[in-house]
């Protein structure tokens, strides 16, 4: 099962899809499969953005600065 990882209103317990409740983890993002995506997003709940460590921004930052490309 491909899955999407979503970020919910603030204070959201959670997504229930065909009796399956799918839990926020400790940021606050929930996983849940492709075909809920759109009953998902008429709740409230949008894609989540990940961020990156800081050495790997770090990186990418001097990079850009020198004209390098990172992997």
């Amino acid at each position: 099962m491909t899955t999407a990882k979503l970020k919910g209103p603030d204070n959201h317990g959670g997504f229930p899809h065909q009796g399956v409740s799918y839990e926020p983890d400790a940021t606050g993002h929930i996983d849940v499969p492709h075909e809920a995506l759109n009953e998902a997003f008429s709740h409230g709940f949008a894609l989540a953005v990940e961020q990156q460590d800081d050495d790997q921004d770090a990186e990418a930052k001097a990079a850009k600065k020198s004209g390098r490309k990172t992997a």
